[in-house]
Order: structure tokens, then sequence, then C-alpha cells
């Protein structure tokens, strides 16, 4: 691996560790201070939307890498 590539996949896990760490902060902060439903259903949506995105991004940069390693 070249450093350019190690370079991606740390930033992307730091990325990709934040925005995780945000979701679930919602996600406890929404389940201690409102414990309406709707408020919960929004915070666990947010978890989990951030890690699909986060695992869609990590599968478009694996491909990417991939292709380049073809050429």
């Amino acid at each position: 691996m070249s450093k350019r590539q190690i370079a991606l996949y740390v930033g992307w896990i730091i990325v990709g560790s934040l925005i995780l760490l945000g979701g679930l902060f919602m996600t406890w902060d929404t389940l201690i201070w409102l414990m309406t439903p709707l408020w919960v259903i929004c915070g666990l949506w947010i978890s989990v939307s951030a890690i699909g995105t986060y695992l869609l991004i990590s599968v478009i940069i694996e491909i990417i890498i991939l292709k380049r390693k073809k050429d």
C-alpha cells in the first residue's frame, strides 16, 4: 500500500468514526433528555444511517483503489 492509500484509509476511519460517534451521541442524548418515541426513533435512524454511510463510502473507496491497481 502506498502512503496515499494509507492516508485515505486513516482519513475515512476518522471521518466515519466521528459520524458514528455523533449518531450514537444523538441517540444517547435523546434517550436521556427526551423519552418521546419519535426522538428515540430519530436518534436511532441517525446512528443507522451514519453506519450505512460509512460502509458505503468505504466500499466506494475500496472499488476506486482496486480499479487503479488494475490500470
